[in-house]
């Protein structure tokens, strides 16, 4: 399976999960400091859209509904950045004033998908259950992010959390994105 593809079943997988959220639900404080559930909503629905804006010809009329949109975004960025990907282009990232390699972008946002998936169930108090084999493949890549540069900081992830080696892999992966594992729904 190729990264696009890793990637689109990360997001796919987190369409149901945000269309169930309900008006409470985004209410929920999440594992991200200070961000409620629609914090976190709104910051992957407008990076999301940020991105395939400078990559698709049209502009998108999105539902007004936060959650319904998600599906809809999701769409346009997979479309936009598996183009991308093809091409061989590099993917300009507003927030960061910068440009990835596409393959190296949609890495790293595999695994933020799969992270923020672990932030949505903690909010609400479930178990994230996330996919071993997509946590498998994630980890070297949320382990490979260095501790300075832009994808750390006000704009990018926390600085990883200590955790030991022997930490199972989901913990590992959350906290290489700089999220304690032991955090709980207060």
């Amino acid at each position: 399976m190729d990264i696009s593809e890793l990637d689109a079943r990360a997001l796919h997988d987190l369409v149901p999960i945000v269309e169930a959220l309900t008006d409470a639900d985004l209410g929920a404080p999440t594992p991200c400091i200070g961000w409620q559930v629609r914090d976190l909503l709104q910051h992957m629905n407008s990076e999301h859209e940020a991105v395939s804006e400078l990559l698709l010809p049209e502009s998108a009329v999105l539902d007004a509904d936060p959650r319904k949109a998600f599906g809809q975004i999701i769409s346009r960025w997979i479309t936009a950045t598996g183009a991308a990907l093809t091409d061989g282009r590099a993917i300009s990232v507003p927030k960061f004033g910068t440009e990835f390699p596409a393959e190296s972008l949609l890495s790293i946002h595999f695994a933020d998908m799969l992270v923020h998936r672990w932030d949505i169930a903690k909010a609400l108090g479930v178990d994230p259950d996330l996919p071993e084999d997509l946590v498998g493949l994630a980890l070297p890549i949320a382990l490979s992010i260095p501790d300075t540069g832009p994808l750390r900081g006000v704009n990018g992830y926390a600085q990883a959390v200590p955790i030991p080696d022997s930490a199972p892999p989901t913990d590992r992966l959350v906290a290489a994105l700089g999220r304690s594992p032991d955090w709980q729904r207060p």
